[in-house]
């Protein structure tokens, strides 16, 4: 009782002060899952990435192509030549220059990369579980005043109760300790497909294809899904960065007993859109 009164004063006070979790910290997390992050979570959602990037038109239209929240490149290898990954990872970035020599690369958040382009100068936008960590609504808005006529949008982004044992361990262990948190945070990241439909709606996009679906989640080699695990995959990038002392032992023992065994899915929409 005393713990939970703790965190419901400090989480008070962070509020009050705007100590709201920034694009800064997540950039700081991926920055750190970086060297892991293809082998450790990648490979777990590529499948999707895959399925998305079939379903572009086998005839784009030419002109400049945007990855947003590019990562470590694995999209932006798979568009045409120059074109522009964004993200705001240094360590992503550098992975992602090395992978794709033909493209450019770009250090800024992908909400006001956007901001700053022309109406109608681009002909493709990309984006492979990022635009969760801006604003949906505002990404898709944007991305209608920048695209030309027939451009095309593409995205995959996950659901807000995405691997919710995941998530509902993480917020026992913040209440468990009160004392380590420095940020209060915002999810933007959508609830559901009719969320996102009525933006793209609403925005002049017709869509293409759309999934809505749902990914196992197991560490690859039969690893236990731990704190360990997590913090390699960027599944809590910015999360972390509310109780940034994970290097705790009492932490980390407390989090693997909180989770449990039940299974843990990624819940995600991703789909493909064209602008009328």
């Amino acid at each position: 009782m005393i713990n939970i009164i703790k965190f419901n004063l400090l989480a008070f006070y962070l509020t009050l002060t705007n100590r709201w979790l920034a694009p800064a910290e997540v950039a700081r997390s991926y920055n750190a899952v970086a060297p892991t992050y293809d082998a450790e979570w990648s490979v777990l959602v590529i499948s999707v990435t895959i399925a998305m990037l079939e379903r572009l038109p086998r005839v784009v239209p030419d002109g400049d192509w945007v990855d947003l929240g590019c990562g470590t490149g694995l999209i932006t290898m798979k568009l045409p030549p120059n074109s522009v990954g964004v993200d705001t990872s240094t360590a992503m970035l550098s992975i992602a220059a090395q992978r794709c020599p033909d493209s450019f690369f770009v250090k800024e958040d992908m909400l006001r990369y956007l901001r700053k382009q022309p109406g109608t100068s681009l002909s493709g936008i990309v984006s492979g579980w990022a635009i969760g960590y801006s604003n949906p609504g505002d990404i898709i808005a944007e991305s209608s005043r920048v695209l030309r006529k027939n451009g095309i949008l593409a995205f995959v982004v996950s659901y807000g109760d995405t691997m919710t044992p995941v998530l509902e361990t993480f917020d026992r262990s913040l209440r468990l300790h009160p004392e380590m948190r420095s940020l209060v945070q915002w999810s933007h990241f959508p609830k559901d497909q009719d969320d996102l439909l009525k933006h793209l709606e609403s925005n002049g996009f017709e869509q293409v294809w759309q999934e809505d679906g749902e990914i196992p989640v197991k560490p690859p080699d039969g690893h236990p899904l731990n704190l360990d695990w997590l913090l390699k995959t960027g599944v809590l990038a910015g999360f972390d960065q509310l109780l940034p002392h994970y290097e705790k032992d009492q932490v980390h023992f407390n989090f693997d007993r909180l989770i449990g065994s039940d299974p843990v899915t990624h819940r995600y929409f991703a789909g493909v859109f064209r602008k009328r």
